[in-house]
């Protein structure tokens, strides 16, 4: 922008949650909220709210905006093929989502393809394969077993290896910290589960990232950007409340939805379709 300043000034109001207000040379303003769950700006200027962007399920309560999203997503992974590359969750999630996915111990941020509840990935989630040198058997849905090879890291920071998912050669019987997670119906834990699936003369266990059972979650997510009628909303999540003088009650699209700042307050005021 050349030689002249951006920043006029820069003041934080407050440290928790973190807020801090922006004036630019040209007189926008913008307001910035930093959390634990979320973070939200909102920029101004002399015909109001220009920009909006929150990510994160958060209430927001101030006197030209209100918002109240739903929840973030957060579904368990029901179903998973690591030769394919594909997984089922319990519940639906927005198309193409990038997640994070896992649990306490192991968290990894993976991009999905897919829509509803059906999806795959590009990345290769295995993180070990060894020999296995010693197994036990300690229960009707338990283990001890032990491997040639270990989980690189492990145990520093989110890497936890006994949170990641350890599965037969097969693919057909999945553990996380020594305990079953996925079996085949009615098949008995024995040490017989564990065979040679690729005849290679050993039998080993492989480790991965995330498996069945774990979480992915992903944050609801909202940009609002003016134009000449009024305003252009995305979103991943449900959303209700007002921007200006105008109500908000919109649904999750991958599109842009516009919001029509001189429609009658009675009216239909949203127009849904791509911008």
């Amino acid at each position: 922008r050349g030689d002249t300043p951006v920043i006029a000034s820069a003041n934080i109001i407050q440290t928790n949650p973190l807020q801090v207000q922006v004036t630019t040379t040209s007189g926008q303003s913008d307001f910035y909220e930093f959390a634990e769950g979320h973070c939200l700006a909102v920029s101004r200027d002399t015909n109001g709210i220009r920009f909006v962007k929150l990510c994160g399920a958060a209430s927001v309560n101030l006197p030209d905006l209100v918002l109240s999203p739903a929840s973030n997503y957060d579904v368990v992974i029901t179903d998973i093929d690591y030769a394919t590359r594909q997984l089922t969750t319990s519940t639906p999630l927005p198309d193409d989502p990038a997640v994070v996915a896992g649990n306490d111990g192991r968290r990894i941020f993976l991009q999905l393809h897919g829509s509803g509840t059906s999806f795959s990935w590009d990345d290769d989630l295995l993180v070990q394969e060894g020999q296995i040198t010693d197994l036990h058997i300690t229960g009707p849905d338990t283990i001890t077993l032990t491997s040639d090879q270990q989980v690189l890291f492990a145990g520093e920071g989110n890497r936890k290896s006994e949170d990641m998912t350890q599965t037969t050669e097969d693919g057909l019987w999945s553990f996380r910290g020594g305990k079953v997670v996925h079996a085949p119906p009615g098949v008995p834990l024995t040490p017989q589960v564990f065979t040679d699936a690729n005849g290679d003369g050993s039998i080993d266990v492989k480790t991965y990232e995330i498996g069945i059972g774990d979480h992915v979650d992903v944050p609801a997510d909202i940009t609002i950007s003016r134009t000449s009628r009024g305003w252009r909303v995305k979103t991943n999540a449900t959303i209700r409340g007002r921007i200006g003088t105008r109500n908000l009650d919109l649904s999750p699209a991958a599109s842009w939805q516009e919001v029509d700042q001189l429609a009658p307050p009675s009216g239909l005021n949203v127009l849904a379709g791509a911008y």
